[in-house]
């Protein structure tokens, strides 16, 4: 069951959300991520936080009670915390993160601290890129030409192997410490493979401007 976490700052534009909002089974908008929701045209599931953010409150007053989950502000948990809580009591085994991006640091890095300590955390789409979780043997295809960053979400990365990288990351021992940063794509699909661990591979959208925001 795929679950979609829509967040808020800055997001992908529609069309590169596109396929995540496509294969979702359930949406959760956290606080501001329902002004991405209705900037996607799509009506969450649910809508969970403080709400102390959000911009789109006449819509927001119109969903069902039952579909707001009002907290307070002073709470112990963030309000992406609280939509991925939700979505795995659902039964979501597969969680793409949108949004979230770019104007703070500390709640950029609380999301990625959600990477590292949940497995089903597997995707997260920004403004400026996309963010996939690996644990296993990997492909990615239309990746040609791109940029490409690696960076360990366990405490190492062990037989990190990949085909199609302009550098070679065989053998890398991937770690807190240490990342593979600013690689570049040469073959279409790319390979990453590893025995053990999870890792982020980091790769920013092309320059190209997408008009369909």
């Amino acid at each position: 069951m795929n679950g979609l976490l829509l967040l808020g700052a800055e997001g992908p534009t529609t069309s590169r959300a596109a396929p995540a909002l496509a294969r979702a089974d359930r949406v959760v908008a956290a606080d501001s991520g329902y002004d991405l929701a209705t900037m996607f045209g799509v009506e969450p599931d649910l809508v969970v936080g403080d709400l102390d953010s959000v911009q789109a409150t006449e819509a927001l007053e119109r969903l069902p009670p039952h579909r707001v989950q009002r907290w307070p502000a002073d709470k112990d948990h963030t309000d992406a915390e609280l939509g991925v809580e939700s979505l795995l009591q659902a039964g979501c085994t597969e969680i793409t993160v949108v949004g979230g991006g770019g104007r703070r640091f500390d709640h950029q890095w609380g999301i990625l601290q959600l990477f590292k300590r949940n497995p089903m955390l597997a995707e997260w789409l920004t403004a400026h890129e996309r963010m996939v979780t690996v644990d296993d043997d990997a492909s990615f295809e239309g990746w040609l030409g791109g940029t490409v960053s690696l960076f360990a979400l366990t405490e190492s990365v062990e037989g990190l192997a990949s085909v199609g990288l302009r550098w070679p990351v065989n053998g890398l021992a991937l770690s807190a410490t240490v990342a593979s940063i600013s690689n570049e794509v040469i073959a279409d699909p790319f390979e990453l493979h590893l025995r053990g661990g999870r890792l982020l591979v980091v790769r920013p959208w092309p320059e190209a401007v997408d008009s369909n925001r």
